[in-house]
């Protein structure tokens, strides 16, 4: 009787769903925020977004650190699905972009679209340099005007303007 290796039966393998353990927090007053699950996943929020832009406005208030974290967003991301691309698994990044449901709601889905386009642009770039862009296939799009919080300030707008992230393993069939 011969043994198979479990190489054999890869192609059979199915992925596992997204499960969280759960509730998480998206409505904090971080900039960034980031978790996994066991199944691999990861879900990213980035907030910070200047007013009908694609990246964060240096004039706009508050300033904080928006640019800082930003940046760190990006090189978190992509050090998460730089991790989950080995050598026969591909990793599937959706990227969704919002709008701030008060000051942007007539072109929401417009700026958000343009949102995730840029955002997942700043990924892409760093994903290149690193070699595993290969092994990447993407899903970006914009969710239009949808508040987490009030809107009420300029803190609370620009909270809301943000893209998520998503990425999990799959597999690299053509």
């Amino acid at each position: 009787m011969a043994f198979a290796s479990e190489f054999e039966y890869e192609d059979e393998l199915k992925l596992l769903d997204w499960e969280y353990e759960g509730p998480f927090n998206w409505k904090t007053r971080e900039w960034f925020q980031l978790r996994t699950n066991e199944a691999g996943g990861l879900e990213a929020r980035v907030s910070g977004f200047g007013w009908r832009a694609d990246r964060p406005i240096l004039k706009e208030r508050p300033k904080g650190d928006v640019l800082k974290a930003r940046q760190e967003a990006v090189y978190r991301i992509c050090r998460e699905i730089e991790r989950r691309a080995t050598a026969g698994s591909c990793v599937k990044v959706i990227v969704n972009g919002f709008a701030d449901p008060v000051s942007e709601s007539r072109d929401a889905k417009t700026i958000s679209e343009n949102r995730a386009n840029a955002f997942f642009g700043r990924l892409w770039e760093r994903l290149l340099y690193a070699g595993v862009a290969d092994k990447v296939r993407r899903d970006v799009g914009g969710q239009g005007a949808e508040g987490l919080w009030r809107g009420d300030t300029p803190l609370e707008k620009m909270l809301n303007r943000r893209v998520k992230v998503f990425a999990f393993r799959t597999g690299c069939g053509k």
